[in-house]
């Protein structure tokens, strides 16, 4: 890695915030694990199955909703092939039934709004695994669109999200990724830009931590400690 993608600047010298939304913005973690769980199980499947498939879900956040059930379909769950297609648009269904409302009813992250009014200068984006359109009408209920320049999620592959960004501002803009999954640090690592781990709601806090000590980026609990 670059010395660029290693070691966060100050707050000050960023001209572009990245934000994941599930576990930074919204304290939705646990929420849509539960979503899924129960998504999975009004598909009919056993119990020892869904709890395999949120624990992959878990331990793989930030990449899309297709992914994830594509992947239980694939290698979790058994099924018939002449199932998979209507199994897969059930589950999908039923849990993005599920995040719509979970979403309108998370918390904010304890301290985000107050972090936000901190730092008025910066360009601010939202970089999902969660679906964009959904997320673009969440945000817009909730009157949290304001904040960003622009709200962007799955189906486009997070790597691919912030290239996008990337390319919108000149070549010498600076850019911080804050996120709380190992897809979030990859994506920008993939891109060379810098991260922050945001910690408190994560669901691999450990890897998290592990990932901070190899590649020396920092990591907080709370809003207020780089407010």
């Amino acid at each position: 890695l670059s010395k660029r993608a290693q070691f966060m600047r100050p707050l000050a010298e960023y001209d572009v915030f990245i934000f994941d939304c599930d576990g930074v913005i919204l304290d939705a973690n646990k929420l849509k694990i539960e979503a899924m769980q129960y998504a999975i199980d009004s598909a009919g499947f056993s119990p020892a199955e869904s709890l395999a498939c949120c624990d992959y879900f878990a331990q793989n956040f930030g990449r899309s909703r297709f992914h994830h059930v594509q992947h239980f379909l694939d290698v979790i769950l058994s099924i018939a092939l002449a199932d998979k297609d209507a199994i897969y648009t059930f589950i999908l269904d039923a849990y993005s039934a599920q995040c719509k409302e979970l979403y309108l009813s998370a918390n904010l992250t304890s301290g985000f709004l107050d972090f936000i009014a901190a730092n008025p200068t910066q360009i601010k984006y939202v970089a999902s695994g969660s679906a964009q359109e959904e997320l673009r009408w969440v945000f817009t209920q909730r009157a949290l669109s304001m904040h960003f320049s622009d709200v962007l999620g799955s189906p486009t592959a997070k790597p691919d999200i912030l290239a996008d960004i990337i390319a919108r501002h000149s070549i010498d803009s600076r850019f911080l990724m804050i996120g709380d999954a190992v897809s979030d640090f990859e994506a920008s690592q993939k891109n060379k830009i810098d991260f922050l781990g945001y910690l408190k709601h994560s669901t691999v806090l450990d890897k998290m931590q592990a990932l901070s000590k190899t590649h020396s980026f920092k990591t907080i609990i709370d809003w207020s400690e780089i407010c």
